[in-house]
């Protein structure tokens, strides 16, 4: 997150926007790279896909912790169409999984900083 924060991709991510915005999960599917993109945001892009994030679903979060708003982004291995059948059957679940995995690593990081320094 470091890297992402210094380089200011914040302010390209259009999951972001959507996480603000909508509840629902976002369908992320193959990354075009437009011609005229350029800067941190073509490089935004490249690194997303040089990660392996080129098909699978962005997840808006909410919860009461320190980072009110956040997301997740789901991608595998499977073709966009399988991922997007499972998606059509399991997204409640999916999504669930993924609000209780974010609110425990919330819990789990606010003790870990909240902690005095020995």
């Amino acid at each position: 997150m470091k890297h992402y924060a210094d380089r200011g991709y914040a302010k390209y991510d259009k999951a972001i926007a959507h996480s603000i915005s909508f509840l629902t999960p976002r369908p992320i599917t193959q990354m075009n790279m437009p011609a005229d993109l350029k800067g941190p945001e073509r490089t935004s892009l490249i690194e997303a896909m040089d990660v392996g994030i080129k098909s699978g679903f962005h997840f808006p979060l909410r919860s009461p912790g320190q980072f009110k708003i956040a997301g997740m982004t789901v991608a595998n291995g499977m073709k966009a169409s399988e991922f997007s059948r499972l998606m059509a059957e399991r997204r409640m679940q999916i999504h669930l999984a993924i609000q209780y995995a974010h609110t425990r690593m919330q819990a789990h990081f606010a003790a870990e900083y909240s902690a005095p320094l020995a």
